[in-house]
């Protein structure tokens, strides 16, 4: 069985694509709690106070960023999961437990050859990995104790998924990495973040309508967060990017939509002569152009 890592795997990529809408304070704080899961090798307490001691800061500090934090992680039973951490953490189990049973039958086809071999003529070595094997189970059963098999399974090493795929279940959500994963995509289009969750809420009604409603084999799915994604990146293609403090066009968009009906109402109120066209109407562009004034401005903008 592993014991605490002193390193331990990081994908790089995934975890900016994740963490876009920290700050450095929560980058921090962030870091040095996967530190402290990864090198326990145990789920982290749901304690502002042990959580503000293990990233350094003093409990009033560690406040004013833990909702942030806290959305990574899924509450048990009194401790805080890392979905992604029990992944690593579960390999590292099962790589161990195989080890351990290639080494309990290579011992057993060492020794079935010796007649009349009794148990204490085995050596040290075997005794270890039968150690070695009980740690496994106790760990197991410690484990076992703190949640149920089937929210285990959830949250490390899930059985595979069906290849035919799944409906999407009425009571669907987004889990903490989606949701960080939708407002930082949201964020990219130009929202801030008050924008992002009026939009996020927008959508995801659409999206859940939607696949509850559709019948055949096209409403199955092996992995309903990758489809949510793609919808949401499919609906950004329909939404002009913002520009981060309102939700309608930016205001390029709006100049250059204005710019076309001054070129509208010109080419209606002219008229070709035989020495070229004729001048305007006397009077004022705004008997043609409706008045615009700042970002969201009068007329029909």
């Amino acid at each position: 069985m592993w014991g605490a890592v002193d390193w331990y795997p990081k994908d790089v990529p995934a975890y900016r694509l994740d963490t876009r809408h920290l700050t450095t304070l929560e980058h921090g704080a962030y870091n040095l709690l996967i530190d402290e899961y990864m090198m326990t090798r145990e789920p982290l307490p749901d304690d502002d106070r042990v959580l503000a001691s293990i990233a350094r800061m003093p409990v009033e500090e560690w406040s004013r960023i833990a909702p942030t934090i806290r959305a990574f992680f899924r509450p048990r039973a009194g401790m805080l999961f890392l979905k992604k951490c029990d992944a690593i953490l579960n390999a590292q189990d099962n790589s161990s437990k195989r080890l351990s049973e290639r080494a309990q039958k290579a011992a057993n086809k060492r020794w079935s050859a010796i007649k009349g071999l009794d148990a204490t003529s085995m050596p040290q070595e075997c005794l270890e990995d039968a150690s070695v094997m009980l740690g496994d189970a106790r760990e197991r059963e410690r484990v076992r104790k703190i949640i149920p098999d089937t929210e285990l399974n959830s949250e490390r090493g899930a059985p595979a998924k069906n290849s035919r795929g799944a409906r999407l279940t009425a009571d669907w959500g987004l889990s903490a990495d989606l949701l960080a994963w939708t407002i930082g995509a949201l964020r990219e289009h130009g929202m801030d973040i008050p924008t992002a969750e009026a939009w996020k809420d927008r959508i995801l009604p659409k999206f859940r309508d939607y696949w509850t409603g559709k019948a055949g084999a096209a409403a199955r799915k092996t992995d309903w967060d990758a489809t949510w994604r793609n919808w949401l990146r499919r609906e950004l293609e329909t939404i002009p990017r913002m520009n981060g403090n309102h939700n309608g066009p930016t205001e390029q968009a709006e100049t250059d939509r204005r710019a076309k009906l001054v070129a509208g109402a010109v080419a209606r109120t002219t008229r070709p002569l035989a020495g070229g066209l004729a001048p305007l109407p006397a009077g004022n562009a705004d008997t043609f152009l409706p008045a615009f004034s700042g970002r969201n401005g009068g007329g029909d903008a």
